[in-house]
């Protein structure tokens, strides 16, 4: 299911349970079993994703082209005796440009030069090669068009039902916990305070929860 956090500290929240930040204290269980994680490599390997509000200095390399950009997170699995294959990498990019629908002239487009849409594809799909088993999403629709947000809510619901992922999404926009989130958490100086089925979410019931705490 699709979990969404509101109200202050989500963001810390996600970024210490992928190693990005220290956490203080508290312990981290993927399927029932502990997991330690004290960098975002350890996350990675447990089976965890970040998908960064930040696109342009913490989601992409700007500079480099849609190929590259997709293929970087993922260089081990293609690699054999040091040598990148290619071929393969350049057959699993041409699948994600297809499957998420991003609008480019050809691989070798420069990032920087795409709709703040497309770009948020790439940060997405480029974790999607990872197969990762959470996805954490930070403003997952921030600074793109109404168009290209509607595909992003498709695709996040696929990965929570089709795909069987867990999916866990900070927002601070009502109408995106309302209507994407199975469950929505409330958050009060760093600590869930309150719970609401996304069945049962309204406005009303979202404010109440974050400003009785």
């Amino acid at each position: 299911g699709i979990a969404g956090l509101e109200g202050n500290g989500q963001k810390a929240l996600l970024k210490t349970k992928i190693g990005a930040l220290e956490k203080a204290k508290g312990e981290i269980y993927i399927d029932g079993k502990q997991v330690t994680i004290k960098k975002p490599s350890d996350a990675i390997e447990s089976g965890m994703a970040l998908i960064t509000d930040k696109r342009a200095t913490e989601g992409l390399c700007l500079g480099l082209n849609v190929k590259h950009n997709f293929a970087l997170p993922t260089l081990r699995m293609r690699q054999v005796f040091g040598i990148i294959r290619s071929d393969k990498e350049k057959e699993i990019v041409i699948n994600n440009i297809k499957d998420l629908n991003v609008k480019t002239p050809s691989l070798t487009k420069i990032v920087k030069y795409l709709s703040g849409g497309n770009q948020q594809k790439i940060v997405v799909g480029k974790w999607l090669n990872a197969e990762p088993r959470i996805l954490l999403f930070i403003e997952p629709t921030i600074g793109i068009d109404v168009g290209a947000k509607t595909e992003i809510y498709q695709l996040i619901r696929e990965l929570a039902d089709s795909k069987r992922r867990g999916v866990v999404v900070v927002t601070s926009d009502m109408l995106e916990l309302r209507g994407l989130c199975d469950r929505i958490l409330v958050m009060y100086k760093g600590k869930i305070v309150s719970e609401i089925d996304g069945k049962d979410a309204t406005e009303e019931s979202i404010i109440k929860a974050t400003v009785n705490h």
